[in-house]
């Protein structure tokens, strides 16, 4: 299984590890750098720090997934963070998601 974690908090960290665990092929994508190197359990190039709702990611993310999680919490500063989050990068992901097969 190739899979994509989109949003690799607390949640998503523990489901990345248990993925791994399960001899799956994990990529994660989080805003949260630091997260990033607690996620040793990838390689380095499937470790990406991004914005969800930019399209700056999208080149990094390459190549065809059979699940992909959106797990990404609210950005902060209220409904401004939400909608960051949530519509931004919802309408990020489909643009995503237009350019390769998701199983």
């Amino acid at each position: 299984m190739r899979v994509a974690i989109l949003g690799c908090g607390y949640v998503g960290a523990s489901l990345a590890r248990e993925a791994v665990d399960a001899g799956w092929d994990v990529w994660a994508l989080t805003r949260n750098a630091k997260r990033l190197e607690e996620l040793d359990v990838l390689p380095k190039e499937r470790r990406i720090a991004a914005d969800l709702q930019g399209d700056d990611w999208h080149e990094q993310l390459t190549g065809d997934f059979d699940v992909v999680w959106n797990l990404v919490s609210s950005a902060g500063g209220g409904l401004a963070g939400y909608e960051v989050s949530y519509i931004e990068g919802n309408r990020s992901i489909r643009r995503w998601a237009a350019c390769r097969k998701v199983l």
